[in-house]
């Protein structure tokens, strides 16, 4: 098995290089104005590089993350053909969306710590 001098996997560059495309795409080219400060946390590939799950977050309680979903999986054909235009690969991940409550929990575990420490709870 020959040695990759590379500092990390294939699936990892390409997931890196998604993500920093994605987020440029969502920016500047196709904007969902129903979520504000619409941010990709993560984007994790399937290890034969055919599917790119892409985790977000947004600012934004007047839209639910589902309608969020919805808008993106709507608009996922014009971003894959944007991201295309960007990253040269064989075959172009196919695009799934999924909402990234982690911030949500994170700022109810960090209210629940505030209220054992006050003494409320």
């Amino acid at each position: 098995m020959p040695y990759s001098h590379k500092p990390y996997k294939r699936t990892d560059r390409l997931a890196d290089e998604i993500k920093q495309v994605l987020a440029e795409i969502l920016i500047k080219q196709v904007q969902i104005t129903e979520a504000d400060m619409l941010t990709v946390l993560k984007v994790s590939l399937s290890p034969d590089l055919m599917t790119a799950n892409v985790y977000f977050s947004y600012l934004n309680d007047q839209k639910t993350p589902d309608e969020i979903l919805n808008i993106l999986k709507k608009k996922v054909k014009t971003i894959r053909y944007l991201m295309g235009k960007e990253i040269v690969v064989k075959n172009l991940p196919q695009i799934r969306f999924h909402y990234d409550d982690s911030m949500e929990k994170a700022e109810k575990i960090e209210q629940i710590l505030y209220k054992l420490h006050k003494g409320e709870l």
